[in-house]
């Protein structure tokens, strides 16, 4: 969906709400080193963004408080205050890491 990778959604996740969070990181200039793999899923009011990382990032101090800040920011600007769940996962989209946003 965005110019340096897609974003995935699983039902009941929207279209809408996909193509919200494909503006909102342009305008965050989200831009990893590489093309991005991102799938989102809810379960109840929860909203799983689902990152592919490099393996063993997951460790990473800086990554982690990263993810963290934007699993806030997009709680806030992209899913109205709904609690976001940013999983970091391998090329399979096998979640390493949870990292929860209020």
């Amino acid at each position: 969906m965005t110019g340096e990778g897609d974003i995935f959604f699983l039902s009941p996740v929207k279209k809408s709400e996909a193509e919200k969070l494909a503006s909102h990181l342009e305008k965050l200039r989200f831009n990893p080193a590489h093309r991005f793999t991102i799938q989102l899923a809810r379960i109840e009011k929860t909203t799983q963004v689902r990152v592919v990382i490099v393996e063993g990032s997951e460790r990473d101090p800086q990554l982690l408080n990263d993810f963290r800040d934007l699993g806030r920011d997009l709680s806030v600007n992209v899913f109205n205050n709904n609690p976001v769940e940013i999983h970091l996962c391998n090329p399979m989209l096998v979640t390493q890491k949870v990292i929860r946003a209020p």
